[in-house]
């Protein structure tokens, strides 16, 4: 074949990839078939979906991708610019705490990745810090290095505690407390994202500062260092085999501290662990001696990180995942133990697997039927929005979600991903559509819930869009509505005490 008819051939092909870019890859000379999928693949360019695709392709196949969380943080816009930038931070990124504290100015902080309604922080300092409390949930502090000094105030007075190197500590949700280093901290913090801060000498309203009762003990058990080292000491090492039982499992682990659904503990062990997912959450891993590799299962197939002592993981919600750990490692583990799942099967995604509602647990009144494009986001929507819990969760092996059923208040709510198998092999007359499917939810729900406000707000910060503000309504609800997501309308509404009068005009 003549050079210059080949050239006219590219030509040729290059041509019918603008005129058509969805159309399928034109066929040519086989001397052009590489050359031309570089092409295809490159007129995807400017689109959204490729530049993801390709970020997530590229984090994939990067053995050795690591961080140590970008400069140090100092000033609040500092913070701000950062936690932009761990919006866009692609997954299965191994964290090097160590490395992240090496460096660090006193008396600032890194952020290095979010996980569930967290940050992973590291931080150090010589100096007390200013009061702080977290909303929404507790925070765990666990001391690397050096030791400090905590005060956390109670409405029993102050309670004063020491966190020493190689100690967890968990400041409990809503109470006000700050640390004072001896002589200096170097930490890693699994910190709330809703945080206060103040400078005052007390943070507290005046109403509040005197003692209203001795400390309760259930508060001051609390308020003490849990020693790792020591609970390491308390378990057996696990070797991992063919034979191991669950009860060698259980038996080889400590649970030493709860952080909302998180469940903190430790373990050491040999061996490959079975395969895990957890679907109402992320799942912490910080190697604290060895080294262990994690392996992922992800739609751009596994994904195999190696930690080191001193690294820390956050496994993806709802990703299968399992751990080898050649030689003895140590692992600090921050788990969604109550709704964890596990597998011995070579490709637990191979299996579909259902959870079975109770049948008491199920109400036989009226129940919603929601179509949902990415059904299993808005499970865990519903879950952090309005309280639902989960009693029955059907999934294909791909994850889709085809059936599912949610308790909200003392309503069964069921709904189904559309591009699920099953609802395409039972549709009725085409009708199993989500709503902006028919330009629009012809359909509204009203929910009660104990505080409308905080839960539109929240909605709202998850990706809802209001539609009707919140205020008190004639009907004897304080009430707003609110879009979700996925394009269902909500109404969500709190009864009122006292209800408003009707203007008799």
């Amino acid at each position: 074949m003549a050079k210059g008819k080949l050239i006219e051939q590219l030509d040729d092909a290059v041509e019918a990839l603008v005129a058509k870019p969805n159309a399928p890859l034109p066929t040519s000379d086989p001397r052009l078939a590489a050359i031309l999928r570089i092409a295809g693949d490159l007129r995807d360019l400017p689109r959204a979906d490729f530049r993801n695709r390709l970020k997530a392709d590229l984090a994939a196949q990067s053995e050795e991708l690591k961080s140590v969380g970008g400069k140090p943080l100092i000033t609040h816009q500092d913070i701000e610019e950062r936690l932009k930038e761990l919006a866009e931070q692609p997954k299965f990124i191994v964290h090097d705490v160590r490395a992240a504290l090496s460096d660090l100015p006193d008396m600032s902080m890194r952020f290095l990745d979010s996980m569930n309604d967290h940050l992973l922080v590291a931080s150090r300092g010589d100096k007390r810090t200013h009061w702080e409390r977290h909303l929404g949930s507790d925070e765990m502090i666990y001391v690397m290095d050096g030791e400090t000094d905590i005060v956390t105030l109670t409405d029993g007075g102050p309670v004063e505690s020491t966190i020493h190197a190689g100690s967890l500590f968990v400041c409990p949700e809503g109470l006000w407390h700050r640390l004072t280093p001896r002589p200096f901290v170097s930490a890693f913090y699994l910190t709330p994202s809703r945080t206060e801060g103040s400078a005052a000498r007390d943070p507290r309203p005046k109403s509040e500062r005197v003692a209203k009762r001795p400390v309760r003990r259930t508060t001051a058990a609390k308020l003490h260092e849990h020693d790792l080292r020591a609970a390491l000491r308390e378990v057996p090492h696990l070797n991992i085999t063919a034979d191991t039982t669950g009860e060698d499992a259980d038996a080889a682990v400590r649970n030493v501290a709860k952080i909302g659904n998180l469940t903190l503990g430790v373990m050491s062990y040999t061996g490959q662990t079975p395969w895990e997912r957890h679907p109402d959450g992320d799942e912490l891993l910080l190697t604290l001696d060895g080294e262990v590799e994690v392996t992922t299962l992800t739609d751009n197939g596994p994904v195999t990180r190696k930690l080191r002592a001193g690294e820390a993981f956050v496994c993806p919600q709802g990703l299968w995942h399992r751990q080898f750990a050649e030689k003895s490692v140590s692992m600090l583990y921050g788990t969604p133990i109550d709704t964890s799942e596990s597998s011995t099967a070579d490709d637990p995604r191979a299996v579909v697997e259902k959870v079975e509602a109770p049948a008491a647990a199920v109400s036989r009144s009226i129940m919603p039927f929601l179509y949902i494009e990415g059904a299993a986001r808005a499970v865990e929507f519903y879950k952090n929005v309005f309280g639902a819990s989960v009693l029955m969760r059907d999934e294909e092996p791909s994850g889709i979600v085809s059936h599912a059923m949610l308790k909200m208040g003392q309503t069964t709510v069921m709904l189904s991903d559309p591009s699920s198998a099953d609802v395409k092999q039972n549709d009725v007359r085409g009708l199993s559509r989500p709503p902006r499917s028919y330009g629009g939810s012809p359909v509204h729900l009203y929910i009660y819930v104990a505080d409308v406000d905080d839960v539109v707000k929240r909605a709202i910060a998850a990706g809802a869009k209001a539609i009707d503000q919140v205020e008190d309504r004639d009907w004897g609800d304080r009430c707003g509505g609110i879009e979700d997501p996925w394009g269902h309308v909500w109404f969500v509404g709190t009864p009122l005490k006292d209800v408003p009068k009707k203007d008799s005009n």
